[in-house]
């Protein structure tokens, strides 16, 4: 009996040791599939805040460009008053030069000779070839403070889409509600605002090319137009000293 006994706990320790195995192997594979799926959840909210931030970052460096474009405009619009200025300035003079020589020689009785005649001639093509150069200045100049086009993809050489946000006239001429506005500044996320700062970024490129252009091409018709102009103050100085002398 006792040796029955024996026998019988000796087979429930067996079947124990063989139990207790495959018991803590499948925690030990719990445990693992669980840390497994933690690190992957982590590694996935780590990406998209990485993710997050590189956009975050290329918002702000596009940001800065587009600031510091809006900086050389400002500089070309500083540019471009002075020389509105100074054409303002030659327009006058030329026109006030126009107006003495008539009232000297041209609405009078007495005739001119053959010199004098072409004199006249020379000057008063002059005196045009001058208004004229300094009319296409001021139209380059005014052409590089405000731009002659209404909305982004009209600009000549864009090619990019509407520009929501940061363009009014594509923003306005789309919504025109505030409450439709605040629905799709809502339901816009970080890549469209990267999507229309691209965009933009591109927008103010051409702008800035153009008006750099009209700017150039204004300083250099106002060079132009001060050699007509001189050629109509020497004339008009010699047909005075002549006058003066005779």
């Amino acid at each position: 009996m006792r040796k029955t006994v024996m026998h019988a706990k000796a087979g429930i320790r067996g079947l124990d040791s063989r139990w207790s195995l495959p018991r803590a192997g499948h925690g030990a594979g719990l445990a693992s599939f669980l840390v497994c799926c933690i690190v992957l959840a982590v590694i996935n909210k780590w990406g998209k805040y990485m993710e997050g931030n590189i956009v975050k970052d290329r918002l702000s460096i596009l940001t800065w460009m587009i600031d510091r474009y809006d900086v050389l405009r400002v500089a070309i619009a500083r540019r471009a008053a002075i020389v509105l200025s100074a054409d303002a300035i030659l327009v006058t003079a030329t026109i006030f030069l126009f107006g003495q020589y008539h009232s000297f020689y041209l609405s009078g009785l007495r005739a001119l000779s053959t010199a004098e005649r072409n004199m006249t001639v020379v000057f008063i093509l002059a005196v045009v070839s001058a208004i004229g150069l300094l009319s296409i200045s001021i139209l380059s100049a005014t052409s590089s403070i405000v731009n002659v086009w209404t909305k982004s993809n009209e600009m000549p050489g864009a090619g990019a889409p509407q520009i929501y946000f940061f363009h009014a006239r594509d923003t306005y001429d789309d919504f025109k509600n505030f409450a439709v506005f605040r629905e799709k500044i809502d339901k816009t996320t970080d890549e469209d605002f990267l999507s229309y700062s691209v965009a933009e970024l591109w927008r103010v490129i051409v702008a800035t090319y153009h008006r750099h252009n009209d700017l150039k091409q204004a300083i250099i018709y106002l060079y132009w137009a001060i050699f007509p102009f001189i050629i109509s103050l020497l004339i008009f100085s010699a047909m005075l000293m002549v006058h003066l002398f005779s």
